[in-house]
């Protein structure tokens, strides 16, 4: 198993949370998902050497963040839902202040454009079928959720190092994890959807995590 001991950790984390969201076994589920996401905050506290203090600090927030998201989402009824949704909302802005260390805010127009056109897309697709409480959050936690990808995208051609291409391809993943949660919840039911999601969710906060490291490469945390 490759990687890091944080990163096989959370391999294991995230096969026994998913495989258990999967066979309806809640306890499991319910103590894997979070551990997972920790060995996720683990891997960016203990990179050295971090890109910046800053970079460091924007990113281990918006994984703590992403721990209370976490924790939240598991909790039943729409109240917890919204705080979940809030709690990884304040994520993204802290990993959007993290991606502008190195490169100015939008500073390349096509990744803007880019996800633009994709986070308009999914709203369109799940706004009419958000209840109309939830619609307002959903549309904002979309900009945000775009902005983030679109600014890791734009510092990755900016800096040019495998760690901002590393926090990209997290950042992707993320809008993907998302938008196939949203569209599993809003929509229509998708098939395996615990793999789809949970799996790219936490591909994504490793890859962000791992990407603190100023010579991160794909297999070192």
């Amino acid at each position: 198993m490759p990687g890091s001991p944080l990163t096989r950790a959370l391999i294991v984390l995230a096969a026994l949370a998913i495989g258990a969201s999967v066979a309806d076994v809640p306890l499991v589920h319910y103590v894997a998902k979070p551990l997972a996401t920790v060995c996720c905050i683990a891997i960016a506290l203990s990179a050295t050497p971090p890109v910046s203090q800053r970079y460091r600090a924007g990113i281990a927030t918006g994984l703590v963040l992403g721990l209370a998201g976490d924790i939240l989402l598991m909790l039943p009824g729409p109240g917890h839902f919204a705080m979940g949704l809030g709690a990884f909302l304040a994520g993204h802005l802290a990993y959007l202040v993290a991606l502008t260390d190195g490169a100015r805010l939008f500073a390349r127009l096509r990744p803007v454009i880019g996800f633009a056109i994709a986070g308009g897309a999914l709203c369109v697709v799940l706004l009419p079928r958000v209840g109309p409480s939830l619609r307002l959050a959903v549309a904002v936690y979309a900009v945000v959720l775009c902005s983030m990808a679109a600014q890791a995208r734009v510092r990755a051609l900016v800096v040019r190092a495998p760690g901002a291409r590393l926090a990209a391809a997290g950042a992707t993943l993320f809008v993907v994890s998302d938008a196939a949660l949203s569209i599993n919840r809003f929509v229509a039911p998708i098939p395996w959807s615990a793999v789809a999601i949970l799996s790219t969710y936490w591909m994504a906060q490793w890859a962000l995590a791992t990407s603190v490291r100023a010579s991160a490469a794909a297999e070192v945390a």
